[in-house]
């Protein structure tokens, strides 16, 4: 009984704590759509890539904004609107002349100082992770309203690449078998139905149950021998 006692409470914090991860990892992890962009000041944009993967959004932010990215349908109903509103100013430290900044040349070493240095630079290297929406089929990019860049997703995404991502299927990916598209179409936002499942976690989480259940009965077996056998020396 006390060795009973102190492996099964042991034995259920072991097998909880991977419960726990697949919980969260699932929680967690969904489909986006993670795009690579520069964007310029002037709200032009340029996309060096798109695709499809697991991953955490990293959008959320409310508009309005000047510049924003928008998710629409094939119909053109929109899905999502990100606000991607962001400061083209850098600041840093440069060395000047001391008497350009008002001080003695004796200020600084050979007559030179440092002094805060600013100003803008004329575009930025962006990276979005953008939330899955299975009837995605465009996304904008706008500034003050105005669409400056439009990106046609399945092109880019269902493409020759030796993978047939779900959202692919009925959309001329020539790595996915031909599917006829269901009438009325369907789908929605994943969550989590596209998701990659953890399989790893679940295996170690079956393991661990096995390996109660023969603990359990090893106990139970060497507990009714040893009663069985203190049984027989009494009679004798």
């Amino acid at each position: 009984m006390r060795l009973t006692s102190f492996f099964m409470p042991t034995l259920l914090c072991i097998i909880l704590l991977p419960a726990v991860a697949i919980a969260q990892a699932v929680e967690g992890i969904d489909k986006v759509f993670a795009v690579d962009f520069t964007l310029h000041m002037d709200g032009t944009v340029d996309v060096n890539g798109l695709s499809l993967t697991d991953g955490v959004p990293n959008t959320g932010r409310p508009l309005p904004g000047e510049y924003y990215v928008r998710l629409s349908d094939e119909d053109g109903k929109e899905l999502l609107a990100e606000d991607l509103t962001t400061d083209f100013e850098f600041h840093g430290i440069k060395e000047v002349p001391c008497e350009e900044i008002g001080l003695p040349p004796s200020s600084g070493e050979n007559g030179m100082c440092l002094t805060d240095a600013g100003g803008q630079v004329e575009s930025i290297e962006v990276s979005l992770r953008i939330p899955y929406y299975k009837e995605a089929e465009k996304l904008e990019f706008l500034y003050k309203g105005r669409v400056m860049a439009s990106v046609d997703i399945p092109q880019m995404v269902c493409k020759s690449d030796e993978m047939c991502e779900d959202y692919c299927r009925t959309r001329g990916d020539p790595d996915c078998p031909v599917i006829t598209p269901p009438k009325g179409g369907g789908g929605g936002k994943n969550v989590g139905g596209e998701s990659r499942f953890p399989f790893e976690l679940l295996i170690i989480f079956v393991a661990l149950v096995a390996l109660l259940v023969f603990f359990v009965l090893r106990k139970r077996k060497k507990s009714t021998g040893w009663e069985g056998g203190y049984a027989q020396t009494d009679t004798v």
